[in-house]
């Protein structure tokens, strides 16, 4: 296990995205497409931030979910998602 300590939420942001953006260019390699879950609310921002302007991603290939046990689902929270997530989808 990998432990990483970080001085503020946006450093773990960027040091998640950049774990992250190699796992899912690797997975596109290998098998053509990649799936991904966002589960973190508290950092969520900062992850996709860091994450959304990642070189050499073919975003097309890949599936995102976003898992939060807190929300059910309401449609103030999906519009929050979905203009949270448009970077990625516009990329």
């Amino acid at each position: 296990m990998l432990l990483r300590a970080c001085q503020d939420k946006v450093a773990l942001g960027r040091a998640a995205a950049g774990q992250a953006a190699t796992a899912i260019r690797r997975a596109i390699a290998e098998r053509g497409g990649a799936r991904i879950v966002a589960a973190t609310p508290a950092s969520r921002l900062e992850f996709l931030n860091a994450l959304s302007p990642a070189p050499d991603i073919d975003w097309p290939k890949v599936e995102a979910f976003h898992l939060d046990e807190a929300s059910l689902l309401s449609s103030a929270f999906e519009s929050a998602l979905t203009e949270e997530s448009h970077g990625l989808a516009g990329s």
